[in-house]
């Protein structure tokens, strides 16, 4: 295409501009698997397949939010064709998908945190108790043997971290 093809172009392009056409609309069902979301418009005009993502094509790449069934959403028309629309914004957010959601939730750093320090307090506390520890009765050279008080070095098992208590399965990916 030549530099003059081009120029005219763009120069139809500019007389054709109108402004984008966004409709309100409430979420009916939401197919989480194919990007898209059935919609039913203020006038009660249902719409199906409205894309939640900018192409269906399968690829996995990006951030897309999956709204809420009976939330209200923003519709813009592709083109202003009234056959291809998408959502531009959720008033309420059922997921968050980042990329294609196989790493599982986002983690939940609070509580992450407070794991990891009741974990390193017990293994602290163990370690104290094996430095302290020494047994009564048999002197070998500098040091003494014999049995432990058990007291001194029991400590409480650790439960087992739950994926649950860590993981945001709102937020995935």
């Amino acid at each position: 295409m030549t530099a003059q093809e081009e120029k005219l172009i763009r120069g139809l392009r500019g007389l054709l501009k109108v402004s984008a056409i966004v409709e309100i609309a409430t979420v009916i069902s939401v197919d989480a698997e194919g990007l898209s979301c059935d919609v039913q418009l203020a006038d009660e005009t249902d719409i199906p397949d409205v894309r939640l993502k900018a192409a269906l094509d399968n690829i996995t790449d990006g951030i897309v939010e999956l709204p809420k069934v009976n939330s209200t959403v923003l519709v813009c028309l592709i083109g202003n064709d009234k056959q291809t629309r998408f959502v531009i914004a959720c008033s309420e957010v059922d997921k968050v998908v980042m990329f294609d959601g196989t790493n599982g939730g986002v983690v939940k750093i609070q509580p992450l945190v407070d794991r990891m320090n009741a974990i390193e307090d017990k293994l602290n506390d163990l370690i104290g108790k094996f430095k302290e520890h020494t047994h009564i009765g048999v002197q070998t050279g500098g040091g003494t043997s014999g049995i432990p008080d058990p007291s001194s070095i029991l400590i409480e098992d650790i439960d087992q971290t739950d994926r649950e208590d860590l993981e945001n399965t709102k937020v995935e990916h």
